[in-house]
């Protein structure tokens, strides 16, 4: 017992030897740091944006499709819809806000991401959603 307590205690000072003579980490802002657009999204993707939150708000399935593409109608079951219906639905009409952080570039679609900042006060999650020729290929709340 007493030498594993000795073996442990060795390994700790070794270990914390080994940290403190590291030299000190130096941080600098990178040139390619920037901030995220001092502006809004294009008012198609505001659109739709805002079109997908109300459809889930008002647990109106076919509202929620009609912005999407045929893949899009395709994919989305009602079952995913409903799941994201009892997941935020009732934060939704409690009130929130949609801030835009900027999009991706990925041919052939643009994804657009944003966060959702609650009124009740819980959690924000952040929101992609995913746009070609002003249509919805992809939504996702995380």
């Amino acid at each position: 017992m007493k030498k594993f307590a000795l073996a442990f205690v060795s390994a700790g000072v070794a270990v914390s030897t080994f940290v403190l003579a590291q030299p000190p980490l130096t941080v600098r802002t990178p040139p390619q740091f920037e901030m995220a657009p001092g502006k809004l999204p294009e008012k198609p993707v505001q659109d739709a944006i805002l079109g997908l939150l109300t459809a889930i708000e008002a647990d109106d399935y076919a509202n929620f499709l009609r912005i999407g593409d045929d893949e899009f109608k395709t994919d989305l079951t009602k079952e995913k819809f409903t799941r994201m219906v009892e997941i935020t639905a009732a934060r939704l009409e409690k009130g929130y806000n949609v801030i835009y952080f900027g999009d991706m570039k990925k041919s052939p679609y643009t994804i657009y991401l944003w966060k959702l900042s609650f009124k009740d006060g819980g959690r924000d999650v952040l929101g992609e959603i995913s746009l070609r020729d002003d249509k919805v290929v992809g939504i996702f709340i995380h």
